[in-house]
């Protein structure tokens, strides 16, 4: 099988929702012997020079010069255009958007000109409203051979969105690694940096932004002098959190950490006593995965899908309610008991989202919608 995707991808240390599914997905198939290329206009962040090709772990990656590729419709160019481009080389069976705006419809595009099978993704419970109201994009879409999306609920809205059969949207879960993240003992190490012995540690991890509720959870915790918060993830409104930490006198015990390699997120999950994901707008939360798999209690807004996913290992509140959310961390704080159920309830609920379970779930979908066909494999060893 010879399969391309479509991704806002970048490979580079640090993956993370879109670009984590992608490149798994990726190198999961090429390792069971398909063809896999990704076409992204973006580019691995540690590299020195922008190369417009490179392979890693057996997935060819490309990266084609296009100007305007910020704006959507000139990225669904892109997509389309260099997409067209690279199946005369290596002639696809499957052409795959791993998101839905510009890689799905720029999929759908590309496989309606070619007669490739055309699949996209909707992740996202807004990305069904958004799809609302441009009408020009439920008649394309529909021509898909099939949705990917994440969890049930989306998968309703998916339908009543576009209209489609509900055979035609198949879930597959998030996913953690269950090698890498597993119950273990707290780290003394984060213990020592941070000052948390003694203390009810919550964990975030995620993009600090509004949109992930990270200001509902600065606030929520405001007074709680035994509670410490870890945030891990990209800053994207840098000052205004600083500012908003300062503000509220909690700079000893909100701690903002950047990036994190995956051995000290690992460490990170199993030291905190509850990890909090007040999104208010979320396509699965892979986190939570990850969390739940080190036997840790959660603490989910109500944003669909994440009571789905988080199941009867969380606590849920009214996304934007900060006084909700702080309820739930005392209720949290203030019963281990509580604590040790929701956890075991946590390692449970992890077990359906093994990473590898998953990824032979992609594989089972693609191998039954495009057999491995018979003309010789295609190679490349340059970007030209």
């Amino acid at each position: 099988m010879r399969l391309l995707i479509f991704s806002e991808f970048s490979a580079g240390r640090f993956l993370e929702g879109t670009n984590l599914i992608t490149f798994a997905v990726a190198k999961h198939l090429a390792g069971r012997g398909h063809q896999v290329v990704v076409l992204t206009p973006h580019w691995r962040q540690d590299r020195g020079v922008e190369e417009r090709y490179f392979r890693e772990d057996g997935v060819e990656i490309y990266k084609y010069p296009f100007p305007g590729v910020a704006n959507p419709v000139l990225r669904t160019l892109y997509y389309f255009l260099n997409g067209l481009r690279l199946h005369r080389r290596y002639r696809f069976d499957i052409v795959l958007g791993l998101y839905t705006l510009p890689p799905s419809l720029a999929a759908v595009l590309l496989g309606c000109a070619t007669g490739m099978k055309k699949v996209g993704t909707i992740w996202e419970p807004v990305a069904c409203e958004r799809i609302g109201r441009l009408p020009f994009l439920p008649p394309i879409l529909r021509r898909a051979d099939g949705i990917l999306t994440m969890a049930q609920d989306v998968k309703k809205r998916i339908v009543e969105a576009l209209s489609l059969p509900p055979d035609k949207v198949t879930v597959i879960p998030g996913f953690s690694d269950l090698t890498l993240f597993s119950p273990g003992p707290k780290s003394t190490g984060l213990l020592e940096a941070y000052a948390l012995e003694g203390k009810f540690v919550i964990l975030f991890v995620g993009r600090i932004s509004a949109l992930k509720g990270a200001p509902d959870l600065i606030k929520a915790v405001e007074g709680l002098e035994d509670v410490k918060v870890l945030m891990v993830g990209r800053e994207v409104e840098h000052e205004s959190f600083r500012d908003l930490i300062g503000h509220l006198g909690l700079g000893n015990r909100v701690h903002l950490l950047g990036y994190q390699e995956q051995e000290v997120l690992s460490d990170l999950y199993r030291t905190c006593d509850c990890f909090v994901l007040p999104s208010l707008n979320e396509g699965f939360g892979l986190v939570l995965a990850e969390a739940m798999a080190c036997g840790k209690p959660v603490i989910v807004s109500d944003a669909p899908p994440l009571p789905e996913v988080a199941g009867r290992a969380g606590l849920v509140f009214r996304r934007g309610d900060i006084q909700g959310l702080r309820r739930a961390i005392l209720k949290l704080r203030d019963s281990s008991a509580l604590r040790e159920e929701l956890g075991k309830e946590a390692l449970e609920r992890a077990r359906l989202f093994d990473k590898e379970k998953v990824m032979d779930q992609y594989l089972q979908f693609f191998v039954t919608l495009a057999p491995p066909s018979n003309h010789p494999s295609s190679s490349t060893s340059s970007g030209t």
